[in-house]
């Protein structure tokens, strides 16, 4: 449906003349503000912060040599909403870098330039705890004045007025991007530090959970690694390897990515392993396509392998949906708590037990299994294909391929480990812990957002959308 909203030039802005800046839910949002002007102080973000917001770079001499001290080098891709994805981050040699270089502790951290309108706009917050780190142009710095409690700013942008102010102040080109200046011009609320603390408080104790449900699995991984003796195998990287004909009949593979080494080492640890198919443990159906012609503005959720984290679903603007009646009639292929999800495209080998009621169906690109011996903890098995020795199993199976696709065929014959079924249930219910503190986090993180948007909303007598 088309969106119009008509403007004079008196009301032109920024010398912005682009139609993405004037929406009408944009200027809707700012009538808003000047209500709430008379109940609390509202001000740009450029008053509230200590220096001018600025971004990170990405140095010239970055080459890693022997001996380096290595610092964290955050993206836009290790940037998520409301977190710093440390463990995948790549690191440059400390030498590369000045003083300047580095992110303040408490700063507040946001993407500024991205492919698409959903990459710009995630915020986190560089913790204390974390370690010393830096980022690149892509990412944008802001150090609040010591009258703004960093944890509130922070997830006052991550709201859905923080976010939609720094949507609009971007610009909808073929690489969506803000710049610094144009951040700064973002509105602020900025209430009474009791009350900012008081929601901090929630942001903070969400983090701890976080950083809990984090180590619990990580704890749950490690001694997966152990259990199977993982952690004792060095995997080789020869400069060339071989296949025999006869492998290459057998397997019907020719394509010499199949036949690397660590592949081998893998599939050799498995023959000393007790291992059943993944087939004989579980059955599985595979999601439906509805195709784009069902899609619609909105209703339930056509859930895609983007989706889809071994975490739990991950919903955004860039959702895709169906409508009722769609829904209604696929709803066969509708997720329910305790179901084993598995990706299939794309992003392959990625395991979740559903553990929240999601209205929706799934693609294609997901299958959904059903454990046929109930002696197996539903989240040990997750546990095991999201592991080292499921994941070079997909991967060797998928290899070859510029777009992954893992083959029905070759999911049922992948090997699952099996363990005594008291060190299975130990690993599942670490899992089990590690879900529970990350729901209790998302849980805070999104009570904080609604006490910061039922400020707004207090002050302007109006309900958001």
């Amino acid at each position: 449906m088309a969106v119009w909203n008509q403007i004079s030039y008196k009301e032109l802005e920024y010398t912005r003349i682009d139609a993405e800046f004037y929406q009408p839910k944009y200027t809707q949002e700012l009538k808003q503000w000047e209500k709430v002007s008379g109940k609390f102080e509202v001000l740009k973000l450029k008053n509230v912060i200590t220096k001018p917001v600025r971004t990170g770079h990405t140095p010239k001499n970055r080459v890693i040599k022997k001996g380096d001290s290595l610092v964290p080098f955050i993206k836009t891709n290790t940037l998520r909403e409301g977190s710093i994805v440390y463990q995948d981050v790549e690191y440059l040699p400390e030498r590369c870098l000045s003083g300047n270089d580095y992110i303040e502790d408490e700063a507040v951290i946001v993407t500024i330039i991205g492919a698409t309108k959903e990459i710009v706009g995630r915020v986190a917050i560089k913790e204390k705890i974390n370690p010393e780190s830096t980022t690149n142009q892509n990412v944008g710095i802001i150090n609040f004045k010591s009258n703004i409690d960093p944890y509130y700013g922070m997830i006052y942008l991550q709201s859905k007025l923080g976010r939609d102010q720094l949507w609009r102040h971007s610009r909808q080109t073929e690489q969506v991007n803000l710049n610094c200046r144009e951040v700064e011009r973002v509105l602020f609320p900025n209430v009474d530090f009791d009350i900012q603390k008081s929601i901090g408080n929630d942001v903070r104790l969400s983090f701890q959970l976080q950083k809990q449900s984090q180590d619990l699995y990580k704890q749950a991984t490690e001694l997966l690694d152990k259990e199977l003796g993982l952690d004792t195998i060095e995997f080789e990287k020869p400069r060339s390897y071989r296949a025999s004909f006869s492998e290459v009949i057998l397997n019907n593979r020719a394509d010499s990515e199949y036949y690397q080494v660590h592949f081998r080492q893998i599939e050799e640890h498995l023959k000393t392993l007790h291992t059943i198919a993944l087939g004989t443990l579980c059955s599985f159906i595979k999601g439906y396509e509805v195709g784009t012609k069902l899609y619609t503005e909105e209703g339930p959720t056509f859930i895609r392998v983007s989706n889809f984290t071994k975490n739990g679903f991950s919903f955004g603007d860039s959702d895709k949906h169906i409508s009722n009646t769609t829904y209604n009639f696929f709803k066969a292929f509708k997720p329910n708590i305790g179901d084993i999800l598995l990706t299939k495209d794309g992003t392959v080998g990625m395991c979740y037990v559903v553990d929240e009621e999601v209205e929706g169906i799934i693609s294609s690109g997901i299958v959904n299994l059903t454990l046929l011996n109930e002696s197996i903890p539903k989240e040990y098995l997750a546990l095991v294909i999201n592991s080292k020795i499921c994941q070079m199993q997909a991967n060797r199976d998928c290899s070859g391929a510029l777009i992954s696709h893992w083959k029905p065929q070759d999911i049922r014959k992948t090997k699952i480990p099996l363990l005594e079924n008291a060190k299975m249930q130990k690993l599942n219910d670490l899992v089990v812990k590690a879900k529970s503190a990350l729901k209790q986090s998302k849980k805070l993180l999104e009570q904080a957002k609604q006490r910061v948007e039922g400020l707004i909303e207090n002050a302007t007598g109006t309900q958001s959308e």
